[in-house]
């Protein structure tokens, strides 16, 4: 590298690198976009989510949503889904797409690092390398509805963020 340290490549290519990672065992890029992932010895990716078929993904969706039908927690779920999509469409499909495709945000379609409801709240309120701060732009409420909109839209199923741990975030 130009500062004289040494970078590990793999055909010339170079290995899990991420300027944000602050230390040994940091990952924070892992999975950036769904293009970047840390390598296993063997050269496997590491912490890739294995890809169902549609047939699968349509029959678990199905299961999922008879089992929970009528339920207060279905009741949430969909009010939030509505106020989030209407939050995203205004505030992030401009990076991430339309449709959670990416483009010049991260894909969301798919994204394994959507799991982490607190990680991903700082990232929005805060903003990260290549994400603005958007915590001044919309309210502990919006955030927590948006979040929970791109956390199960697209075959995504992550489960509502509760607005405390936006709150804490915000803080």
């Amino acid at each position: 590298m130009g500062d004289g340290t040494q970078q590990i490549t793999y055909n010339g290519w170079p290995l899990y690198y991420f300027v944000h990672d602050r230390g040994p065992g940091v990952t924070r890029g892992q999975a950036s976009a769904d293009l970047w992932y840390a390598v296993s010895p063997t050269g496997e990716p590491v912490g890739m989510a294995p890809q169902a078929s549609d047939q699968e993904t349509s029959e678990a969706s199905d299961k999922g949503a008879e089992a929970s039908a009528g339920s207060e927690a279905d009741s949430m779920l969909s009010g939030l889904m509505d106020e989030g999509e209407t939050v995203y469409s205004r505030v992030c499909a401009s990076c991430h797409g339309p449709a959670g495709e990416g483009g010049v945000g991260v894909r969301l379609i798919g994204n394994p690092r959507l799991s982490d409801a607190a990680g991903i709240a700082t990232a929005v309120t805060h903003g990260t390398a290549y994400m603005p701060a958007l915590g001044g732009q919309m309210t502990a409420e919006e955030t927590a509805a948006v979040l929970t909109f791109i956390r199960n839209a697209w075959g995504n199923e992550h489960g509502i963020v509760p607005l405390n741990i936006v709150e804490e975030v915000r803080e």
